[in-house]
């Protein structure tokens, strides 16, 4: 053992440093080679230095040690090199491993967002309340709610207007996911974030109807692939009976999916008034639209040339409007999905309908529902 390992402070047994088990150190600069003699160790020195039993000890380790150059092993990494970040890790006074922390630093989230749950952790956010902690002479006022409530970590994260919005939109998530669990719900709870409870989803059979003798029903719909983008609109017109009188597939312009419904209705009903008809119930999938023929105002400014039409043509007859599931409107949407396929076509006989359409047809004519989940 030739070189500068030294005999106190470095490991270069098993044992413990000798540094480390003894309580009085004398030459506390003396190296290994310092202890070796040409034809053996001084065992006489390490006598005085250690005493006799723990000079024994030393004896039978040196004793089994390989000849050669020293050579200094970092035992903290399995290459023996030390490195800054291993040094760290070992020097370090670690606190309580924390499993919030596999949350914060997950390999998922953006960097930014870590940063700031991080900042949150340590109640270190910049909100008003820390401010005047470092005597920032501030009103406070949070920008975010309408009370403009005083800004603290609580009110930010949890008991804030817009805390509670996100907390409860996390949790309905978090329960349409089946991911939930007690202790969700009590710090939910505990934030005053009432949480609605799944319930099971109620089955229906949804069909379409045949209007009232003397009646005729003309359901709308309008399709859109985008939004916005070219649209279709289709719809269909029968009497008491269930016998098709006319249906319509067209595509029109680049629009929304307000557009499509409302124009799909104007259609439908410029053909009304063309046939002639006076006492007409109205059906549509949007609800919408319903709520604003029902309250005879249009919600949307863009569209108010199209409204006033809508308008005059219903005044001109007998009318009601009501909503139907889409199931029950199911061939008003696939003549409205034909438009937006860029068809543009009409039909007076229910034996010319497309293959696809006549199905749908005489299961509607023939009152048979389907299953809304």
């Amino acid at each position: 053992m030739d070189g500068d390992v030294s005999l106190w402070w470095d490991k270069w047994s098993p044992l413990e440093p000798l540094g480390v088990l003894s309580t009085n150190i004398s030459m506390p600069r003396l190296s290994i080679k310092d202890c070796k003699l040409d034809l053996g160790w001084n065992e006489e020195l390490l006598t005085n230095l250690l005493g006799r039993e723990k000079a024994l000890e030393v004896l039978m380790q040196l004793g089994n040690s390989r000849q050669g150059l020293d050579k200094l092993i970092w035992m903290g990494n399995p290459d023996g090199k030390v490195s800054m970040k291993n040094a760290w890790e070992k020097t370090r006074r670690r606190a309580p491993a924390l499993s919030c922390f596999n949350w914060i630093w997950n390999s998922c989230l953006p960097k930014n967002i870590s940063m700031t749950m991080w900042q949150a952790n340590h109640e270190g956010l910049p909100v008003d309340d820390n401010l005047r902690k470092v005597a920032a002479p501030i009103v406070s006022k949070c920008v975010c709610c309408e009370s403009g409530a005083y800004e603290d970590m609580d009110h930010v994260l949890s008991r804030g207007e817009v805390a509670q919005y996100v907390w409860r939109k996390v949790g309905l998530k978090l329960k349409a996911a089946e991911k939930w669990n007690k202790v969700d719900d009590a710090v939910l709870m505990d934030l005053g974030v009432p949480i609605k409870h799944k319930t099971r989803k109620e089955v229906r059979l949804v069909g379409w109807k045949k209007p009232r003798d003397g009646w005729y029903k003309l359901n709308t719909d309008g399709c859109s692939l985008g939004n916005p983008r070219r649209l279709g609109v289709g719809g269909v017109i029968r009497d008491e009976k269930g016998d098709l009188r006319l249906a319509y597939a067209e595509e029109i312009p680049e629009g929304t999916n307000n557009n499509a419904e409302l124009i799909s209705l104007l259609h439908g009903l410029r053909h009304c008034r063309d046939m002639g008809l006076q006492l007409v119930e109205v059906e549509m999938d949007s609800n919408i639209l319903v709520n604003w023929l029902r309250k005879s105002i249009c919600g949307i400014w863009y569209l108010e040339d199209f409204w006033e039409e809508i308008m005059q043509l219903l005044s001109s007859i007998r009318y009601t409007v009501q909503h139907i599931y889409r199931e029950g409107n199911a061939l008003a949407d696939s003549l409205a999905k034909l438009g937006a396929a860029g068809s543009y076509c009409r039909w007076r006989n229910s034996v010319d309908l497309p293959t696809q359409l006549k199905g749908i047809y005489r299961v509607e004519k023939a009152g048979l529902p389907a299953l809304r989940i």
